[in-house]
């Protein structure tokens, strides 16, 4: 009788615990997907000008959104970078050569 109980108490105890670990992570378990809403596949990207400004010929894209961050890429005024989000006056952009993301300050940008 006693070993009963503990295999059922075992077996009770692991449903709780594959109950709780596909709680976390998002309800799914291994091997399945969630589908993803619309906002998801497509996050709000837009289109953003590189400006002529202190007669500079193009604006650096910085690995982080700070002056003192290393450049990733220099862009020559007129380009069009596709942007996805922004932090304080910096939006990050993707450089359009390498499609690697990088951080570009208002000052040197036109939105629309």
């Amino acid at each position: 009788m006693h070993r009963f109980s503990y295999g059922l108490l075992l077996v009770f105890l692991f449903v709780i615990l594959l109950i709780a670990a596909c709680t976390h992570s998002g309800g799914t378990f291994a091997g399945q997907t969630q589908e993803m809403t619309e906002e998801e596949r497509e996050p709000s990207v837009y289109t953003i000008t590189v400006l002529a400004k202190k007669g500079r010929t193009y604006a650096n894209i910085r690995l982080a959104p700070q002056g003192d961050s290393p450049r990733v890429a220099k862009v020559p005024v007129g380009t069009a970078l596709r942007c996805f989000g922004r932090d304080g006056d910096w939006f990050q952009v993707q450089v359009p050569e390498s499609m690697q993301l990088g951080w570009i300050r208002d000052v040197y940008i036109e939105e629309g």
